[in-house]
């Protein structure tokens, strides 16, 4: 799979992108096919923080030729270990498979961040537990909507729970027009 889909013409806005934070793309292959399939919705696989970042760095700077629909997070992200280069002033440490929580908890639904507004889903291969019930709650309570999908391992057809998900975003960002 290509990090970026060559069959929409990225000067049609019609489209707007899904940033995918995952470190192993292997594990989502028809999930990433099933969004590639979306008229309106483009995937850009970020495959660790600093792509992600750089790519939220164009979304800042180009919102109007760039526009993102949401932020789909793996929890656990291979050789990440702070939110550099999210933050540089105040060093936050954690193990590779907290990265997805802190970087929305300190980054994505910071108080006053400018991605309050962004759809989070995790989608993860972690099973959630009463403790990341409540952390998503808290989470949604800070900004836009925030879920968590729990991944199984490849399958040929993307989760049911997913192509939920992605049906539900597709159908609001169709409205819009």
């Amino acid at each position: 799979m290509s990090k970026k889909s060559g069959k929409k013409n990225p000067n049609n806005l019609s489209f707007r992108r899904i940033l995918w934070l995952e470190d192993r793309p292997d594990t989502i292959g028809a999930e990433a096919e099933y969004i590639d399939a979306m008229p309106n919705l483009k995937l850009e696989l970020c495959p660790s923080l600093t792509e992600l970042y750089n790519n939220l760095q164009q979304w800042e700077t180009e919102s109007e030729t760039y526009p993102v629909a949401a932020i789909i997070l793996d929890i656990q992200v291979f050789g990440a270990t702070s939110l550099q280069p999210f933050i540089k002033d105040r060093p936050i440490q954690f193990l590779p498979n907290q990265a997805g929580r802190m970087l929305a908890e300190h980054v994505l639904r910071e108080k006053g961040s400018k991605y309050r507004d962004i759809p989070l889903l995790f989608f993860t291969i972690q099973s959630i537990s009463q403790r990341d019930k409540i952390f998503v709650e808290k989470l949604n309570n800070r900004g836009e909507s925030v879920q968590w999908i729990e991944k199984r391992s490849s399958s040929v057809e993307p989760m049911p729970s997913f192509v939920e998900w992605v049906e539900k975003l597709s159908s609001a960002l169709s409205s819009l027009k």
